[in-house]
């Protein structure tokens, strides 16, 4: 059984976290306990179906959490060893953008339509770091040129609409980048791309990361972005973490019924050629209001037994390949594995 997920050479360590929307007579827990880390100059990504609470992560990591949302206490978040949430405002507004870069969900549309690409480059830089206005245009420059955006004068003085949509991502990525962070967050950098600009920003991220040597989290519901990138893979449900392991692991022996499930809902290259059919996920993520007793997964589950319905399972297994359900535990259900499932579901 898994406790501690942190390491010495851990870039992030995120440890307990808890994050809860407080509307009128409800209560939100998007996020229940989340743990992971992340290395150094390695990418983590992060899947789930929507409504399981990944971009909520992300934007707590540099405490963006919109209201009615907080926090809860009882948590942490180490970025290289320091607890951001023991921070001030003041100095997370020096931790973002500096050292924890952000490329939001579409975040082509965030940049602002009434100011130049130059002048917003120019000002995320210069708002972090003593510098000139010719030397932030510089690093304007070569950031551009960094992420593959050629007649770089004429970018620095256009408009974010006068841009195709692919150049806006990357201008997002440079913007996420100018101050040379150490961490990217990246919430799905590639949504709303056509399939050969996705293959670019792909490829980008990639290089950078590598020419960088940046960690990153990557969030996307594209298995084929994840497994491009990504060393390690979370899989997400209901507020937590159910599966974590290498990517190529996880990938080819899921050991969380929702994997599998997620894995046989989700076209790849080999169901294409072959051309099976996809099989869609009986029944949706439950609210965050009303999460379901025991193992959240239970009411969608063809492989649910009374325990599974009682107790929530923990996370089971090494930091090399983990996942909260029951069959995997020894002496659970006279032994059963994940292998031998093939039980109906039960009534629930």
């Amino acid at each position: 059984m898994t406790t501690s997920v942190a390491e010495p050479g851990d870039v992030l360590s995120v440890r307990n976290l808890r994050i809860a929307f407080y509307t009128r007579g409800q209560v939100l827990r998007a996020v229940d306990g989340v743990e992971f880390s992340i290395r150094r100059a390695s990418t983590v990504g992060l899947v789930g179906e929507t409504g399981c609470g990944k971009s909520t992560v992300a934007l707590s990591l540099v405490r963006l959490v919109p209201s009615p949302g907080r926090i809860e206490g009882g948590g942490a978040i180490l970025f290289r060893g320091r607890d951001l949430l023991s921070l001030s405002e003041r100095q997370m507004t020096e931790v973002r953008g500096k050292s924890i870069g952000v490329v939001f969900q579409e975040s082509a549309n965030t940049l602002d339509p009434v100011q130049k690409i130059g002048h917003q480059l120019c000002e995320a830089v210069r708002a972090h770091e003593s510098i000139s206005r010719r030397g932030a245009i510089g690093r304007a420059s070569e950031m551009l040129a960094a992420v593959g955006i050629g007649a770089i004068r004429q970018r620095l003085d256009a408009y974010p609409h006068e841009l195709s949509g692919g150049m806006r991502q990357r201008v997002g990525i440079a913007l996420a980048l100018i101050c040379r962070p150490a961490l990217l967050l990246a919430d799905e950098p590639t949504t709303a791309l056509d399939v050969t600009v996705q293959a670019q920003i792909v490829e980008l991220l990639k290089n950078l990361r590598d020419d960088l040597s940046l960690s990153m989290l990557l969030i996307s519901h594209d298995i084929a972005v994840i497994s491009e990138l990504a060393d390690e893979l979370l899989v997400m449900y209901a507020g937590k973490i159910v599966e974590r392991g290498e990517t190529s692991t996880v990938l080819q022996y899921p050991k969380h019924p929702y994997t599998q499930a997620l894995l046989r809902a989700i076209p790849t290259p080999a169901t294409i050629v072959r051309q099976e059919p996809l099989v869609p996920i009986d029944g949706t993520v439950p609210s965050a209001d009303a999460w379901p007793e025991g193992c959240r997964f239970a009411p969608r589950c063809s492989y649910v037994h009374a325990q599974c319905l009682a107790l929530e399972p923990p996370l089971i297994g090494d930091r090399d390949h983990a996942a909260a359900c029951w069959l995997l535990q020894p002496n659970a259900n006279g032994g059963a594995s994940i292998e031998r499932r093939s039980r109906p579901r039960a009534d629930t």
